[in-house]
């Protein structure tokens, strides 16, 4: 693979926007950040975060 390539996966950065007109419950939430604390990073120096 081309380098200069390879190098933009690690610059890329993710942002997704829902605008659903569900509304997910209160329980689902927190289903889903009990599990978000579990994860594993696959490397210490890349910095993720969460808005739900």
């Amino acid at each position: 693979m081309e380098k200069a390539l390879y190098l933009m996966i690690f610059k890329r950065k993710s942002f997704h926007l829902f605008r659903a007109t569900d509304h997910i419950s209160q329980a689902d939430l927190e289903h889903i950040k009990g599990h978000y604390k579990q994860f594993t990073p696959l490397s210490a120096d890349i910095k993720n975060s969460k808005k739900i």
